[in-house]
């Protein structure tokens, strides 16, 4: 059985992936984080919960599923660095849609021989917490990698 703690379930993805994993018999929801069960963190909270969770969780090496955007570059920083002796799994935005347009976007970079003019526009629900997103900034670097705008 794999045990999970979930931080921030009470937000869109947090409440999906809790009702997800209450519907699989393999998989345990642990809702006391001091408990010594937990197997994997998923975060999907705020950039100041996480980096607290991160040091909560840092002597027991727990691995980390993170979801969460807004960080600074600090904040980055500092998840790098604990990546270095835990797995850490950070994703601004793990759709496979997302993972696709931006394979798209860096190949089109890479074939293009144009100069050209990029711009991001983003539309989000009313409840977004964070903008720009933390796609819409992970696109605009890939973008910048390529310097084709």
């Amino acid at each position: 059985m794999l045990h999970i703690f979930i931080n921030g379930a009470s937000g869109k993805m947090g409440n999906a992936i809790l009702e997800l994993s209450q519907k699989d018999n393999a998989i345990s929801v642990v809702t006391d984080k001091s408990s010594k069960e937990i197997d994997v963190v998923i975060d999907f909270s705020r950039p100041e919960s996480l980096i607290n969770n991160l040091q909560e969780f840092k002597t027991s090496n727990t691995p980390f599923v993170i979801g969460t955007t807004g960080f600074t570059d600090e904040q980055i920083k500092l998840i790098e660095d604990e990546s270095l002796s835990r797995p850490i799994l950070l994703s601004f935005n793990m759709s496979k849609g997302i993972f696709t347009l931006k394979n798209s976007i860096k190949k089109f970079l890479q074939d293009n021989m144009h100069k050209l003019e990029c711009n991001i526009e983003e539309i989000h629900h009313i409840s977004k917490v964070d903008a720009p997103s933390g796609t819409a900034i992970e696109i605009k670097n890939l973008i910048k990698k390529y310097d084709s705008c």
